[in-house]
């Protein structure tokens, strides 16, 4: 992880050296070994330096190529250097030390824009071309490097992080009450969208461009729906995907310092570790390794169990971290009240709690397992719904019961309700929310739901591009706005730190194949992700569940929820009430007395309300309390 900033007009104006340099300074947390701006005219590239491979200890950046006229600020790391080494013709002497930027300055020369659809890996970047005058910018296609900006038709600020963008007086600081919209509904709609008015984010997969002419975006990156993985036997596509796994780990294995795994002990972070721990007894050029566990609520015994193993069978290193806050333990919801640019959704990420112990112990670089549920979970749930679309009832039924056994559940019911339920379009559902009258909840304030239209709020349906509904939910979860989000939050999170997060199960060349694989090969295994599981097996053993699952007694499971809300009165309700210009102040009590009364109903949204007050506190002290008079 670095970071990259930039001014550039698309009139000829000359950029402006110190508003360069302030937004280059607003980021040096995330690049602490190394600081460098170019300025030439209309545009002005800013970068600053983290050191995780090899190679980038003797990056310095921005860098220009042979001919000086291409100026590179690059944030990222590419993950098929051999396939472009070869592909460039690049003399065997001049590979020695050839750092990622120079590479894609390399494939530049040669291809233009068009070399971003070569690069694999994760990255953003800003290349500003002299002979043709454009400005060339772009991001990975998951969406794990951020690239946020603001283009006001004659000017674009951009950079690493949103903050950034604000060290230019003259952009306001406003909310984007769409999109704290979308965050209280749970359904982000925009792709481009952040929480602040004004600021975009570049779409994940596309490509920016800036000429004299204008500015123009358009995708370079995206999966071939036509696409099929066609082998003999099932256990071909086995050994296909865990090589192609084994390939995303080892990339991201790629450090001058030890590397930090985030274990939590479940499936997709244990067939990380496990397999990082096979290349490190294999392959002496693998850095050291450290695995990082959070002892927190909900922590299950065959996750524990697991963890053993890995310790056992590998000799893994793990530290197991309990979270500690001022008043004694706390629980994974209150770890996200720190929101950074975002006020965080998804209370299962245990990062904010390890990433000062992953640093402490000299890691640069996290691996993680996010993504896992995106790839094959969702494929499952898709799988269902091609059943209820083919109106295969009864074995609809019976697979039905199956994925609900294998998560832990007790029965079809819900599961198939559920499906039904998703599969009706959105305008149909909202007309259905009206007739009984839910289409908005009762917390959100009448005034703002008003204000922003939401009696009109829905998701957008999207035109279906693969052949079953296995592929194309899966597409889904890795490509919507959503998923973008977390990597940006997830980003946020460890940036502070000076580190960085890599996430193999995002790799692109393993979507791409898991996306053309039948999904009668994915399923038959078995549900709980049986396929990725079977593929890895021999690293890791497969997991079945067949009883309820138990918690670990050393956890003492989780916080009383009377203290859980003595935490939220201080955190929500004991504040100075920005959130409720949004939400009913009336109605969230009346949630927070239930929430007490039901011993946990309603939790989670609570807590997201408080979030949404600590990042409104933070990013808006100037504003006052909530209106009076308001309900």
């Amino acid at each position: 992880m670095s970071a990259i900033a930039g001014i550039c007009h698309s009139g000829g104006r000359p950029a402006d050296p110190a508003l360069l340099q302030r937004m280059t300074d607003i980021l040096a947390h995330r690049g602490p070994d190394g600081e460098g701006q170019w300025v030439a005219g209309p545009v002005g590239l800013g970068h600053r330096m983290l050191h995780t491979t090899p190679e980038s200890l003797h990056e310095k950046q921005p860098l220009a190529d042979a001919h000086g006229t291409c100026q590179l600020a690059w944030d990222g790391r590419v993950d098929n250097r051999e396939e472009l080494i070869a592909a460039l013709k690049i003399d065997r002497h001049d590979q020695e030390g050839l750092t990622d930027p120079e590479l894609v300055l390399e494939a530049y020369g040669q291809w233009g824009a068009g070399c971003v659809r070569r690069i694999v890996g994760e990255f953003a970047f800003a290349l500003w071309d002299g002979r043709r005058r454009e400005l060339v910018c772009a991001r990975d296609p998951i969406g794990v490097k951020p690239f946020y900006y603001h283009w006001a038709g004659q000017r674009l600020l951009f950079g690493s992080e949103v903050k950034a963008l604000f060290a230019d007086p003259a952009i306001a600081r406003r909310p984007n009450e769409a999109m704290i919209a979308d965050y209280l509904l749970m359904g982000f709609r925009d792709p481009e969208a952040t929480f602040f008015e004004g600021i975009k984010q570049l779409r994940p997969g596309h490509v920016l461009r800036l000429a004299d002419s204008g500015l123009s975006i358009e995708r370079y990156w995206d999966v071939d729906p036509s696409r099929q993985a066609r082998y003999a036997k099932e256990e071909d596509y086995l050994e296909a995907f865990a090589a192609l796994f084994r390939e995303a780990v080892r990339c991201r294995l790629r450090s001058c310092s030890p590397v930090g795994l985030l274990l939590s002990g479940g499936i997709d972070s244990t067939l990380v570790t496990a397999t990082a721990e096979t290349l490190r007894l294999a392959d002496v050029g693998v850095p050291e390794l450290a695995a990082f566990t959070l002892l927190a609520e909900g922590f299950l015994q065959e996750e524990w169990d697991a963890i053993q193993h890995l310790a056992r069978r590998y000799g893994t290193e793990v530290h197991f971290v309990r979270p500690e806050g001022a008043d004694g333990p706390i629980t994974l919801f209150e770890l996200f009240l720190d929101c950074a640019e975002t006020p965080h959704h998804d209370p299962a990420l245990t990062i904010p709690a390890l990433v000062g112990p992953a640093a402490a112990r000299g890691c640069r670089v996290l691996l993680t397992g996010f993504g896992a549920d995106e790839l094959s979970q969702r494929a499952e749930a898709g799988y269902l719904a091609d059943l209820l679309h083919s109106l295969q009832l009864g074995t609809l039924v019976r697979h039905a019961r199956l994925s609900s056994t294998a998560y832990g559940g007790t029965g079809s019911g819900r599961t198939v309700l559920a499906l039904v339920w998703d599969q009706f379009p959105p305008g149909l559902r909202r007309l259905f929310r009206a007739g009984v009258k839910r289409q908005l909840p009762r917390w959100i304030d009448a005034e703002f739901a008003t204000r922003v239209g939401l009696d009109r709020w829905t998701m957008p349906r999207e035109r279906r591009r693969f052949p079953t509904l296995c592929q194309e939910t899966t597409y889904r979860a890795l490509t919507r706005p959503a998923m973008a989000l977390a990597l940006n939050q997830m980003d946020g999170m460890v940036s502070a730190f000076s580190l960085e997060c890599r996430h193999p199960y995002l790799d692109r060349r393993l979507v791409e194949f898991f996306l053309a694989v039948p999904s009668a090969v994915t399923l038959a295994p078995g549900y709980r992700k049986q396929f990725v599981q079977r593929a890895l097996a021999a690293i890791a053993p497969v997991r079945q569940r067949e009883e309820v699952a138990q918690f670990v007694p050393v956890m003492n499971g989780r916080l009383p929820t009377e203290l859980e809300a003595k935490r939220l009165e201080r955190d929500l309700f004991g504040s100075d009430g920005r959130v409720f210009r949004y939400v009913s102040r009336r109605e969230a009590e009346r949630l927070r007395e239930r929430y007490v009364w039901t011993q946990g109903r309603h939790r989670n949204l609570l807590w997201n309300f408080a979030r949404l007050e600590v990042w409104l506190r933070q990013w808006f002290p100037e504003w006052n309390s909530e209106r009076r008079g308001k309900s």
